[in-house]
């Protein structure tokens, strides 16, 4: 006789085949049907916001089942990620900040899990050590920053940038398969955007100068966001051409995106660009001859003989534009010609904001007005002699100098960390860069220190890092070069 309980344990048991045993045909059939009800609410109360939790969760699986190519997708969206505006004049970069703060809540609990796998090497690296240093001042200055909202959301975003970009990929990317799978993932996603632009501008616009903003969007700001991405990656398009080159092959496909990339830089009609794309070019001599003290040393010493100079009995005024005849130019060849005759609303807009910072720093050199917090304080720094018509800043846009705007929010100490932090970069990469035996790691050593050097000559005239089109390729550029300085089997030579 049967026992009396066995239709419960044939229950019992077909719930345990479908948990333990078809568990994943159970868990896609009850995803299909939150995905159906979500499409319904979502119809039926025509929003979006519903079809929020399937996303989620799918997010989510994949994040627990492959947290290495949520990191790879996370850079292949780079590109595509377009500018949200939030309450109380704040922003996010969608999908790239979200993915950067889901990935930094999932990758916290993942290192103390694998605490064993910390290499205690990375953190007593000169460049991790001096990156420290810059952020731990950079977050004293934020404690006293004049709006804590701001600041700190600034210092928030740097933080997980160099928790994602840097120490995740870091410990996630073991070598070079890794670093050209990611690099070929970018170039995709950014040739997509650039031939988007590009057939926009033509079609629509006839490539005419004056409407090159307006063929940007959704995935750049502006003509400069777009242009600096496309330099800040060119080296490591070579890279990539490098790769096959040493393989014995053409290369044909990364000459043929190189073109384009080249097309992309000359349409976007950005002056910065150009001068940083023939700058790289330079950079590699440099490396190649160990000149990178002596460059980095000169350069320091100009721009202190050029402020000094400036400065004294307030040259800096004669530099005043005319209001009237400083316009916005609707010819890229006039607006070449009105800069040399110091005509051009963009630099002179920048000098209006740059004499304003000086006025900052002198108010307070020491701890500065917090990350971030140009825009919101500096009005009251402005002279009028140097205003122009586009003055009133309509954009919310920043200082347009990366070494100014620190001076201002973490004061002159942090002016000093950061150019430390910068010497010790590109000393440490032009001895791992001579270090590497292996053709390969040497030509990936050159793309990263170049990259971080194209983006160093665009902070002259922007500031970038802190954004998204550029902050990853700064911090992914440090984690290649000191993986390459751990991991080689050669040790690297003192001077």
């Amino acid at each position: 006789m049967k026992p009396t309980n066995s239709l419960t344990g044939r229950v019992l048991q077909r719930i345990n085949s479908a948990v333990f045993t078809d568990g994943r045909n159970t868990a896609l059939w009850i995803y299909l049907f939150v995905v159906v009800v979500s499409v319904c609410l979502s119809v039926s109360g025509e929003s979006y916001l519903p079809l929020a939790l399937p996303a989620g969760i799918l997010l989510i699986y994949w994040t627990i089942v492959d947290l290495k190519s949520v990191l790879f997708a996370t850079f292949f969206t780079i590109p595509f990620s377009m500018e949200l505006e939030l309450p109380g004049g704040l922003g996010l970069d969608v999908p790239v900040e979200p993915l950067t703060i889901g990935l930094l809540l999932l990758f916290i609990p993942w290192l103390l899990v694998h605490y064993k796998k910390l290499d205690s090497r990375f953190l007593l690296h000169p460049i991790t050590l001096f990156l420290i240093l810059h952020l731990a001042w950079m977050g004293m200055t934020t404690i006293n920053a004049a709006n804590s909202l701001i600041s700190l959301k600034f210092y928030l975003s740097k933080m997980w940038y160099v928790g994602i970009y840097l120490i995740m990929a870091y410990y996630f990317f073991s070598g070079i398969d890794d670093y050209k799978k990611l690099f070929r993932l970018i170039l995709l996603s950014l040739l997509v955007t650039i031939i988007i632009v590009i057939f926009r501008h033509g079609v629509e616009y006839g490539f005419a100068y004056s409407d090159v903003n307006f063929v940007m969007g959704p995935f750049y700001r502006n003509h400069v966001a777009y242009a600096s991405i496309m330099v800040v990656f060119a080296p490591f398009l070579y890279f990539l051409y490098r790769s096959e080159r040493l393989q014995g092959k053409s290369g044909l496909m990364y000459l043929l995106a190189g073109i384009v990339l080249i097309l992309g830089v000359y349409l976007s009609f950005t002056r910065a660009a150009y001068f940083a794309l023939i700058a790289a070019i330079a950079f590699g001599w440099i490396i190649k001859y160990k000149l990178t003290r002596l460059f980095y040393f000169s350069a320091i010493g100009i721009a202190c003989l050029l402020v000094g100079f400036l400065i004294q009995k307030n040259r800096y005024l004669e530099l005043a534009p005319n209001y009237e005849r400083t316009i916005t130019h609707n010819n890229f060849e006039d607006l070449i010609n009105a800069t040399y005759q110091f005509q051009d609303i963009s630099t002179m807009e920048r000098l209006y904001r740059w004499v304003a910072a000086f006025r900052m720093i002198e108010e307070k050199p020491l701890m500065g007005y917090g990350p971030g917090s140009f825009y919101s304080e500096y009005r009251s720094y402005t002279l009028r002699k140097f205003e122009t018509y586009v003055s009133d800043n309509p954009e919310k846009s920043g200082i347009h100098n990366y070494y100014l705007m620190i001076t201002i929010d973490q004061g002159i100490p942090g002016l000093i960390l950061f150019l430390a932090f910068i010497y010790v970069v590109l000393i440490m990469g032009e001895r791992i860069y001579h270090a590497q035996e292996d053709p390969l790691k040497k030509v990936l050593a050159l793309s990263a220190i170049t990259s971080i050097f194209v983006i160093l000559v665009l902070q002259l005239m922007n500031d970038l890092i802190e954004t998204d089109k550029i902050g990853p390729f700064f911090f992914i550029s440090l984690a290649v070069l000191i993986h390459l300085h751990l991991n080689s089997p050669v040790v690297v030579p003192k001077e």
